[in-house]
């Protein structure tokens, strides 16, 4: 329900409340408070729709607050039709169904965790300390490598930097 004037501009304090009625003119809800949505000037009310099928009369009643006056009434109706009734239930029943199907799939989630844990935990934990062993051997033999390669270059810039020594010593004797 949208609460606004003529030009469309809707009232930034209003209170609204709904009357439903049911096809025999019952009442459904009666003086049901209504709750202002996120967009200004609109309000709602949240009801499960009724099994029974048939016109269902409404009336809207908004009071406008620091306003003099009547209270603004909006009458109106909907229709509750077999094929709603029936997709409301389809609803439900997919609900449970999904709810049901849910659950199993946890259920089956923690028996094969559970399966898991007792059949692989050796061999996980065998395959990690595998693993962990190569991954060291790996590291200490690039270790060794990255020293030999290391000292051979000092080896080279040692004897390079003996030449130097050399050349320039006979330089400085001449």
């Amino acid at each position: 329900m949208r609460v606004a004037d003529e030009d469309g501009v809707a009232y930034p304090h209003a209170v609204c409340s709904a009357s439903i009625y049911y096809p025999d003119k019952t009442y459904f809800l009666a003086d049901a408070p209504m709750t202002p949505s996120s967009t200004l000037g609109n309000f709602y009310v949240e009801f499960m729709t009724p099994l029974i099928e048939g016109v269902y009369e409404y009336v809207v009643e908004c009071t406008l607050v620091d306003q003099e006056g009547s209270p603004l009434v909006s009458p109106s109706s909907f229709h509750v039709s077999p094929a709603l009734n029936f997709l409301v239930e389809m609803a439900l029943v997919h609900s449970q169904q999904y709810e049901a199907i849910l659950e199993r799939i946890d259920d089956l989630r923690t028996e094969l965790l559970s399966a898991i844990d007792e059949s692989y935990s050796a061999d996980i934990v065998s395959y990690i300390n595998e693993q962990t062993t190569f991954l060291l051997e790996q590291m200490d033999q690039q270790h060794h490598q990255t020293l030999k390669e290391v000292n051979t270059k000092l080896d080279v810039f040692n004897r390079n930097m003996a030449r130097f020594g050399q050349t320039m010593t006979s330089i400085f004797e001449e």
